[in-house]
Formats: structure tokens, sequence, C-alpha cells
């Protein structure tokens, strides 16, 4: 998620948000673990895994010809990832109309279904 929880492993006891169902398309958790090490090589425990994916987040869609925008940093990251929170996520199948509805479950509205 936004804390970064989606990088933590699945335990024996624990299946972590990565390897929920809804979570099986995501890539790129090795480009996320070296870019964090290559920034705690030089500032240990400064950077977030958090802030390191909303970095990378803007910047996917800068090198796509998107709009820049500052990012504000110092989220911290999360310490817990439990599978069954992807089942907050709409699938992948829901129409304009179920998302708007599900957005607006949670006090949000369509620019804000655009924006994320």
């Amino acid at each position: 998620g936004c804390d970064g929880s989606v990088l933590i492993d699945s335990t024996a006891g624990n299946t972590a948000e990565k390897d929920a169902p809804p979570n099986q398309t995501l890539r790129g958790f090795g480009s996320v673990q070296r870019i964090k090490a290559k920034i705690d090589a030089v500032c240990p425990d400064t950077v977030s895994c958090a802030d390191v994916l909303a970095l990378m987040a803007r910047d996917a869609v800068v090198l796509s010809k998107g709009p820049y925008w500052a990012v504000p940093l110092g989220r911290r990251d999360g310490r817990v990832s439990m599978a069954n929170e992807t089942n907050q996520l709409p699938p992948p199948t829901s129409n304009i109309t179920q998302l708007t509805q599900m957005f607006a479950a949670k006090g949000l509205n369509l620019k804000d279904l655009v924006v994320l």
C-alpha cells in the first residue's frame, strides 16, 4: 500500500499483500530493493521504502510524458502486511459506475478517482 507494506514478504503464519490475488500482477520489487539499497549506502535509515515507491511512481508518469509534481517526503514504512487488506481494492472488471460508487462510499469523488 501507500505505506510500502506491499513490499513486505509473506511468512509461514501470514500471507502478505504482495502475494494476494489482486496484487499478483505487480512487478518491480527488485528495482525498489536495489534503489533502496543504494540510498541506504549513502544515508542509512533516512528514506523510507514508501517514499521510494512514491518517487518511482511520479518518475514513471514523467517518463511517459505525464506531468511532474513535487512529492512530499517523510512517509513511514508499514510494518504489517496482510493479504486480506487487498479485499478493499476494486476489481479490474469494475466499470465507471461501480468505481464511482466505491469511491463515494469512502468519501472520495470523481476527481479523486481519476487522480488515483
